[in-house]
């Protein structure tokens, strides 16, 4: 019986996206090669200070092309998985250099974004695998559930499930649930301008979750 050709080993990843520095708020991409065939899925990952956005994109001859964009400098891993399983070089390391363009910020919205305020145990500790809960007042700004943006980033891939709920008073419960202890970065923006102190650090500290049941 001849040999079942391993696809994921044939796969090659190539661009300036994976090899050079990239800039802080500028869209850079990568290609995926030769990962048709064998009935597989491929995957991505992004790792680092902060969350990244990325697109996909199928061209001809198998070919996928990856363009994304960080919102802060530092080290990030870019892991390409073909089912589950790394591709050869993967994760591939790159550095961004400099800074999001800064928005000019109406002069109303900075005042609002200022009497933000952010609060609760659970903003500098929390507990993996546990309902860990912040309060974001907003009673003095009149900012409103649907202004608010937040997401949670970590160094490794971790997951971490965030949910708001409004309390109908000007104040919102932000309740996240990371998977794993580590340094995670809580991200509290409004029309993408952080609110005062974020991205704040939050120490996630402890062992299984038979701990906290």
């Amino acid at each position: 019986m001849p040999a079942v050709p391993n696809i994921r080993t044939e796969i090659k990843v190539v661009g300036d996206g994976i090899v050079n520095d990239i800039k802080v708020g500028k869209p850079a991409s990568f290609q995926v090669l030769k990962s048709s065939g064998g009935g597989g899925v491929l995957s991505f990952a992004f790792e680092g200070p902060n969350q990244v956005e990325y697109v996909t994109k199928k061209l001809e001859d198998g070919i996928v092309e990856v363009t994304y964009m960080v919102k802060e400098a530092g080290h990030y891993e870019i892991k390409v998985y073909y089912q589950n399983i790394h591709v050869p070089g993967s994760p591939f390391v790159v550095h961004a250099i400099g800074e999001r363009p800064k928005k000019e910020i109406p002069p109303e919205l900075e005042e609002k974004i200022k009497k933000i305020k952010v609060y609760g145990k659970n903003l500098e500790y929390g507990k993996p695998l546990a309902l860990n809960k912040v309060v974001i007042d907003c009673s003095e700004s009149e900012i409103d559930k649907n202004e608010l943006i937040v997401s949670m980033a970590s160094p490794r891939r971790r997951a971490s499930i965030i949910n708001l709920e409004d309390n109908k008073d000007g104040t919102f419960v932000l309740t996240y649930k990371p998977t794993d202890p580590g340094m995670y970065k809580l991200n509290i923006e409004v029309q993408e301008n952080h609110v005062p102190g974020s991205p704040f650090n939050v120490n996630v500290r402890g062992g299984s979750i038979a701990e906290y049941i």
